[in-house]
């Protein structure tokens, strides 16, 4: 007994030594000297580069590999004017996209704050002679400034907006929907039509909703596919990351979890052929 005791008060008076050195033994790292005469190049010279050497060292002049001044054969590229495809601010997050089957079309979508007192107010661009003049409107919304979709729901904000046409035509804008104080939410798809005459959306289709006040869900900014692609890419992108990580942090059997991907990806591949049928 009398040997433990003597052990931990020899252990309490060497500690605080053995600290104190270590501490005096880790010296402040500084900082590697700068010299000014070594020379570096990237991993492809650069013909006529110059390096400061800050007045001492080489100056290298003329390194390069050898060879003529480069010549360029076709027409300088000509920048226009600025042209702004929205006309009311403040505004964020734009998106353009190019009709491929026309590549004079343009369609936009920008998150626009010049509405109903503030709040996101998703608004699409669109564009018949690549950019050179505009017409803009925003996702409809009701003498009350409230937005409403296609599933019944009512809104306060729509924000995060990405557009798409796809080869048939087909035009789809896609956008998250919440509410005030940001909690109840959903990602919602406006598909509609394009033409060199203009856009027009028919329906606003819920993708994911997540109405409760307390949902433990937010959907992220989408990005968007189009027909069947939209949903392979639902499938891969959300739920299967989704319901295996619900299955790795709860009970859910891994084959539970498979079906439910299984199932639900059947369903939102079906939902992606329906629309293009509907909108055809």
């Amino acid at each position: 007994m009398k040997n433990r005791i003597w052990t931990v008060c020899c252990s309490f008076l060497v500690l605080p030594v053995v600290a104190a050195l270590g501490a005096q033994a880790q010296e402040p790292e500084l900082p590697l000297p700068l010299d000014r005469k070594a020379i570096f190049r990237t991993q492809v010279a650069h013909r006529n580069s110059k390096i400061d050497t800050g007045g001492g060292g080489v100056s290298v002049a003329g390194k390069g590999k050898p060879g003529g001044t480069p010549i360029f054969t076709q027409p300088p590229y000509q920048v226009g004017p600025t042209v702004a495809a929205s006309t009311t601010v403040p505004a964020a997050e734009p998106h353009i996209f190019v009709d491929p089957n026309n590549p004079t079309v343009l369609l936009g979508a920008i998150s626009d704050f010049s509405q109903r007192g503030g709040f996101n107010t998703t608004k699409f661009v669109f564009s018949s002679n690549q950019g050179a003049t505009w017409t803009e409107e925003f996702l409809p919304f009701d003498q009350d400034g409230v937005l409403h979709t296609s599933d019944g729901f009512s809104w306060d904000a729509n924000s995060d907006p990405v557009v798409a046409i796809d080869k048939q035509g087909f035009a789809y804008l896609a956008s998250l929907y919440f509410d005030a104080l940001g909690l109840s939410n959903g990602f919602y798809v406006a598909t509609g039509s394009a033409t060199a005459s203009g856009v027009t959306f028919s329906a606003i289709l819920p993708v994911a909703t997540n109405p409760d006040l307390f949902s433990e869900f937010f959907e992220d900014k989408p990005w968007l596919a189009q027909g069947i692609r939209y949903g392979v890419a639902i499938v891969l992108l959300m739920l299967l990351p989704f319901y295996l990580i619900y299955h790795a942090v709860t009970p859910i059997p891994l084959d539970v979890a498979m079906k439910q991907i299984v199932y639900e990806g059947i369903e939102f591949v079906l939902m992606g052929i329906v629309l293009a049928w509907i909108n055809r």
